[in-house]
């Protein structure tokens, strides 16, 4: 049975990339409702409610408020905040939603996320974001996870974004971020390392050289 299209949107977290994908959906043409623990502070609300405004979404003041009436719920907190966010989102998530975790977290955690939204009915999809999100917007790539992932990455693309599913296991998508990140990183690291030590010694032009061929 075809999944009706998505229309509303609502974001759970409005740093950066909410801010950035909230904008372009709004530019797009979707509903967005937009929530951040900053909106309930002062004073950050003042700067938060500006926020919304300049990119046309609405700001409300409770996760009900947010999840109502939409189709799409992202979630896109800081790391230590995603399974605490899914928990107190989970009453109020309705068996029609899909889910979307942004954010990057270990595949452990993705998987008590998705134990903590079974019960809701909800469709839970995991994504892992393989680039800067700035640079790209709506079109950094995404790889996706679930019981769902394909069906939901049709959806997902409607929309404009640029994602990929990849297993029906929760956990793969963010397994491949982790390692891939533990391989670049630590390439850098060495990197660095290796020219701080050839520029020591005044060898800097000849290892770069030998490294190019």
């Amino acid at each position: 049975m075809d999944q009706p299209p998505i229309r509303q949107i609502a974001l759970i977290g409005f740093g950066e990339v909410g801010g950035i994908f909230g904008r372009d959906f709004a530019a797009a043409g979707l509903r967005v409702s937009v929530f951040d623990i900053l909106l309930n502070v002062e004073p950050s609300r003042a700067a938060m409610l500006a926020k919304a405004k300049g990119a046309e979404v609405r700001a409300r003041d409770s996760l009900e408020e947010t999840i109502r009436g939409a189709d799409l719920v992202i979630s896109a907190v800081t790391s230590s905040a995603a399974a605490n966010v899914a928990k107190t989102a989970a009453p109020f998530l309705r068996n029609e939603q899909t889910y979307l975790d942004i954010n990057s977290v270990s595949p452990e955690t993705k998987r008590e996320i998705a134990a903590t939204l079974q019960f809701s009915k909800v469709v839970f999809i995991e994504a892992a974001v393989m680039a800067p999100v700035a640079p790209q917007r709506l079109q950094v790539p995404m790889l996706l996870g679930g019981a769902e992932a394909d069906t939901a990455a049709a959806r997902l693309q409607s929309i404009g974004l640029n994602v990929t599913p990849i297993s029906e296991r929760i956990g793969v998508a963010s397994a491949i971020k982790m390692c891939r990140s533990i391989f670049m990183k630590g390439l850098e690291a060495i990197t660095v390392e290796s020219m701080f030590t050839a520029r020591r010694y005044g060898a800097e032009e000849q290892v770069l050289s030998s490294l190019a061929a």
